[in-house]
């Protein structure tokens, strides 16, 4: 469990098995009581960099801790690919006020890049239960991963992303 209007970072080497009915998909994320504090996955539409192609790989923390929650998200252009793996961390820096994506794969391995940071007014403070494979949305869970979910990994502080990431980058998920 992590602090969720804290600085904290999470990490997930994830495997989709494709994106189905436009809907997102939660590989990570953390309990509030009605809404997930973060989500760490895919999201689709208008949350999506054109250039993704309809969905991406996402990272965001929710405003508010209802049935509305108005997601603060950071998106990345790299387009999901079914079947490859991919590093996904997540970082929410309290200090700065931002959430922030960084993303690589380990096939055709190239240096992890962030995707845009977004800023956040005020992270909802979830302490419910840290979950792998599903969000929760209106007290229920929904967004649930398809695929698979290795190496998951939370901080409390922001870890040298592209030291952590080159590592998980190297290998294969699996």
């Amino acid at each position: 469990m992590v602090g969720t209007h804290e600085t904290f970072a999470v990490n997930a080497m994830v495997r989709t098995s494709g994106v189905v009915n436009d809907k997102p998909q939660i590989a990570v994320s953390q309990d509030g009581q009605v809404a997930s504090g973060f989500g760490l996955g895919i999201r689709t539409g208008a949350s999506c960099p054109a250039e993704a192609g309809g969905s991406c790989w996402a990272f965001w923390v929710n405003s508010s801790d209802s049935t509305n929650p108005s997601p603060k998200i950071s998106a990345s252009s790299l387009p999901v690919v079914p079947d490859q793996w991919m590093s996904l961390t997540g970082v929410y820096n309290a200090t700065t006020g931002t959430v922030q994506l960084w993303v690589c794969a380990p096939v055709g391995f190239a240096p992890p890049g962030p995707a845009p940071a977004t800023a956040v007014p005020a992270p909802i403070t979830a302490t419910g239960v840290f979950r792998v494979g599903r969000g929760l949305s209106g007290g229920v869970s929904n967004d649930m991963w398809l695929g698979d979910v290795n190496s998951v990994r939370a901080y409390t502080h922001v870890p040298s992303i592209v030291d952590e990431m080159t590592r998980d980058c190297r290998s294969t998920g699996a």
